[in-house]
């Protein structure tokens, strides 16, 4: 919820939250009200399906953060869903256990590690290099 939250904080017009774990939801929902935060939404539940939602009700978004717990394949099965609901040049921030490699159609712009947390910036391919590898994808 962190990065939701700063988001908001730094004029985000709206910020969609998704989160399953009920004790998460609690604590999320509390810092919203204490810091006021009135463009934040938060959705209890599954995020595969407020994915699906939000798509399927043409919901458009400039910047997605997806930090799913790691090791469970959920980088893979989220970015489908979320690539339909990306505005032009819009971004996504990735948080993973370990250096995530972009899937074909998607373009590496940055990555750096904080302690056990490796972060990538990752946009839709535009024919443009690869940070990493220099090469544009096939």
């Amino acid at each position: 919820g962190a990065l939701g939250l700063e988001a908001a904080s730094r004029g985000a017009r709206r910020v969609v939250m998704v989160e399953r774990d009920r004790t998460a939801v609690a604590a999320i929902r509390a810092a919203i009200e204490r810091l006021h935060a009135d463009v934040v939404e938060l959705v209890a539940g599954d995020a595969f399906e407020t994915l699906r939602r939000l798509g399927r009700a043409g919901e458009r978004f400039d910047l997605v953060f997806l930090d799913p717990p790691f090791g469970q394949g959920l980088l893979e099965q989220a970015l489908p869903l979320v690539g339909p609901l990306l505005a032009p040049g819009a971004r996504v921030y990735v948080e993973a256990g370990a250096p995530f490699a972009p899937p074909p159609g998607w373009r590496l712009e940055r990555r750096d590690r904080a302690g056990n947390v490796h972060y990538h910036l990752i946009v839709r391919d535009d024919g443009r290099p690869d940070v990493t590898t220099g090469e544009t994808q096939p």
